[in-house]
């Protein structure tokens, strides 16, 4: 019985070791594009981590929102998805973009501390030159404003809820 145990242990990591990858969908998302959206989708997360009701206060769904905004269904979404999670040194590739480029708007985000002259007054640092976007891509300073301006509609929401009178 325990030989019979061992044989089917190891047919089945045998199995499981093979090197097969998923089928390549028939709508191929480009390699950038998947950065794209796992970034939105980690985005997404954070501010539903951090403001749990932001979202569903607004009407979003992170999942419609997504769909609508790269054009894709959730089939194309799901084969794509595991058509690069089967190549683990592309989807490495791929998180290591996605996590780069959080880390990027982390720091452009992140108050500067402002540079001191020698009698001790704060001077600010030249705005940083940023180069236009290519093929219609936003820029961060674009994705920035318009997150700006989602967090201001939120604020003003809350206050207008706040105001109001509980018989209402």
């Amino acid at each position: 019985m325990k030989k019979l145990v061992y044989i089917l242990l190891l047919a089945l990591v045998a199995v499981g070791c093979g090197d097969e990858t998923a089928p390549k969908p028939d709508h191929l998302l480009k390699e950038g594009e998947m950065v794209d959206i796992l970034y939105d989708i980690s985005l997404l997360q954070a501010i539903k981590s951090f403001t749990p009701n932001s979202l569903s206060d607004n009407n979003v769904n992170p999942q419609t929102y997504i769909y609508k905004k790269y054009k894709i269904d959730s089939l194309t979404f799901a084969q794509n998805h595991l058509y690069y999670a089967s190549n683990l040194e592309e989807y490495q590739k791929i998180q290591k973009k996605v996590v780069d480029k959080l880390q990027k708007n982390k720091e452009a985000l992140s108050p500067k501390k402002p540079s001191k002259t020698k009698d001790g007054k704060a001077v600010s640092a030249a705005p940083a030159i940023t180069p236009q976007p290519v093929s219609g891509e936003e820029t961060l300073e674009q994705k920035q404003a318009r997150l700006d301006s989602i967090r201001q509609v939120m604020r003003m929401r809350r206050k207008v809820r706040a105001d109001k009178p509980l018989n209402q």
